[in-house]
């Protein structure tokens, strides 16, 4: 597999605009980018992104699609100088929360 941006980088990418995208068509795009991450891989990824604020989830039965929580902006995924993607929260790099960091 071919190296590649971090996960909440390319999903960030393929929802910004106001896109909005059930798990499979995230796994499909992600997939024509040369990401072939399994969908249950790509489902508890989507769900921590939700668990973080960064995505809003809309449960349209069968399907949950996501969408960025503020389309107006990135919401909390911010631009490093790099112009890399990540996200902004209470969670920090080698923190005691548990989570991390992001």
């Amino acid at each position: 597999m071919q190296e590649h941006n971090d996960l909440s980088t390319e999903i960030y990418d393929l929802l910004k605009g106001g896109r909005q995208l059930s798990i499979s068509g995230i796994t499909r795009e992600l997939k024509a980018r040369n990401l072939n991450e399994h969908r249950l891989i790509v489902t508890g990824y989507l769900r921590a992104l939700h668990d973080l604020d960064c995505l809003n989830e809309f449960d349209l039965s069968p399907s949950k699609i996501y969408t960025l929580k503020n389309t107006g902006d990135a919401g909390n995924f911010t631009k490093s100088g790099a112009g890399d993607v990540k996200k902004t929260c209470g969670c920090t790099e080698g923190g005691t929360d548990g989570a991390g960091g992001f």
